[in-house]
């Protein structure tokens, strides 16, 4: 594990400016998200705080050009407390590591023992702290212990109705940076489903493998039979999107192009995908994101 960086105020500040400058990049095509990072040299880590623009696939400046597409700036200049800052510009590959011992928790994996079995909903606020949400057939049980990116977290009780399927993990030392989905974009409230089109494409981040994918949307409320551990239970008023999801993706965070957040993954079923409304969920739970 890298050593962590040590950043003053003030240059924090730099590159929290930086970065919303950078933000307008996520319009290009590739591009799967920006946030504050760390630099990486010859393939490896090192003790330089940058802004990072994370792409799906890495081309040479030479393949950018013959194909058209814009290079990125190495640096950007910002003006913050009446000063000039500079920051310098990384461009990954989908995975590199992000700053904080948790920053960027949400759509992380959700693992038990080495097997990652779900993927991290959203960081919230319950009763004024922070805790983990995931999905309550990954939970299964209170005080199941599972590891959530570099961290360690309980379950409390899963709620799992007809409506439902949420838990929260306690993760010591959560602070609110970890609220942003892989990659360092913050969620950017809550999305009503009455507020979607059919077609619309939407987004969720895999766990297993980083990436952005997108799903385009079937049905805005419909009911599903699922599979328990308990039997057979028929899940109500469920936003239906064409069937990308895998095994390791139940939980995920389905958010739109401006990363409102939208549902959770519940699970999949011939070939569609079902997600629970985060607006139904967050009230029903009386969570609030964090």
């Amino acid at each position: 594990m890298s050593k962590a960086i040590s950043i003053s105020a003030r240059r924090w500040r730099v590159l929290q400016a930086a970065r919303r400058q950078a933000l307008r990049w996520l319009r290009r095509e590739h591009v799967v998200a920006v946030g504050i990072g760390r630099r990486w040299r010859a393939g490896k880590p090192c003790g330089e705080a940058c802004v990072v623009v994370k792409v799906d696939w890495k081309l040479e400046p030479a393949v950018l050009r013959a194909r058209h597409l814009r290079l990125f700036p190495r640096w950007i200049e910002v003006v913050v407390d009446g000063k000039r800052g500079r920051v310098r510009v990384d461009v990954q590959d989908t995975g590199g590591e992000l700053l904080g011992k948790h920053q960027g928790l949400v759509g992380r994996g959700v693992a038990l023992g080495p097997k990652v079995i779900g993927s991290v909903s959203a960081v919230v606020q319950s009763d004024g702290e922070l805790a983990v949400l995931v999905s309550g057939h990954v939970a299964k049980e209170a005080g199941r212990e599972l590891t959530i990116g570099e961290a360690r977290g309980v379950t409390g009780e899963p709620v799992r109705t007809r409506r439902l399927d949420h838990c929260l993990v306690e993760v010591p030392g959560l602070v609110a940076s970890d609220a942003a989905l892989l990659g360092g974009i913050s969620l950017n409230g809550v999305r009503s489903v009455r507020t979607l089109s059919l077609g619309e494409v939407l987004y969720f981040h895999r766990a297993a493998t980083g990436e952005r994918v997108p799903v385009a949307v079937e049905d805005l409320e419909e009911d599903a039979l699922f599979a328990t551990e308990h039997g057979k239970v028929r899940m109500q008023g469920l936003l239906v999107t064409e069937g990308a999801t895998r095994d390791g993706d139940s939980g995920a965070m389905l958010h739109d192009a401006r990363f409102a957040a939208v549902g959770t993954l519940v699970g999949s079923l011939g070939g569609r995908s079902f997600f629970i409304s985060c607006e139904y969920a967050l009230a029903a739970l009386d969570l609030q994101l964090a």
